[in-house]
């Protein structure tokens, strides 16, 4: 590194880690202060300099998606209603009778498949419930947009809901462990704060999170007004 350079790695952070747009003022800001700064004090001024933009652009994102992040944090108080009201609706299903009729391995895939199927509608009902007033709002509804912000949160839905809910019904089905949720109702579950109900919410709430934080610029009314 030569001396009149600031550290890579500080360099690095400042702009993949900082929140929002880029912001080439600040960093050109910074540079050229290093430069005219000791050498000695200077590195340790640029690590601050960088680890105060970051956490004053991850703050300045919060309060810009504060009501996303609301959103978020109810709708995912709900998953465990969604969940037994799903739960009832397939056992009085003839299609789950057959489901179970298969051999394995195809029951087990379809049970699977079917589970993705309920907690990814959650997903989608919740993003379009925070998202079409809002659009509607900024002028920039239409359907295709509507599907795009939706299909931003399959990322994060395959990331971190895929293994916690197969491992889940691998245990239920070998074991017979889990919670009998036929006994219970969606009002029961709303107010469970049982481990399965927990980690119910916890699942949902940092996809929630992603696929509307990444849904929000499509929000922002287009120039002239027409949508996008």
């Amino acid at each position: 590194m030569n001396r009149a350079d600031p550290p890579h790695i500080a360099t690095w952070m400042l702009e993949h880690w900082t929140p929002g747009l880029r912001n080439d003022a600040l960093a050109g800001d910074l540079l050229e202060q290093f430069r005219s700064g000791r050498s000695d004090r200077a590195v340790a001024w640029y690590w601050r300099q960088v680890f105060a933009a970051i956490a004053s652009g991850c703050i300045r994102e919060i309060l810009n998606h504060r009501s996303a992040i609301f959103f978020a944090v109810l709708w995912s108080m709900v998953s465990p209603s969604w969940v037994v009201l799903s739960t009832n609706v397939e056992v009085h299903s003839r299609a789950l009778g057959l489901m179970w009729q298969m051999d394995w391995p195809w029951s087990s895939i379809c049970a699977i498949a079917l589970s993705f199927s309920t907690s990814l509608l959650f997903i989608w009902s919740g993003m379009a419930l925070y998202l079409i007033p809002r659009m509607s709002a900024s002028q920039s509804f239409n359907m295709r947009t509507l599907v795009r912000s939706l299909l931003r949160a399959m990322p994060m839905f395959v990331a971190i809901a895929a293994v916690p809910f197969a491992m889940s019904l691998f245990f239920h089905a070998r074991h017979g462990q889990g919670i009998d949720r036929r006994t219970l109702t969606p009002f029961n579950a709303l107010t469970d704060l049982r481990l399965w109900a927990v980690v119910e919410r916890l699942f949902n709430l940092p996809i929630l999170l992603y696929g509307l934080w990444r849904a929000t610029p499509l929000l922002r009314k287009p120039p002239g007004g027409l949508p996008r």
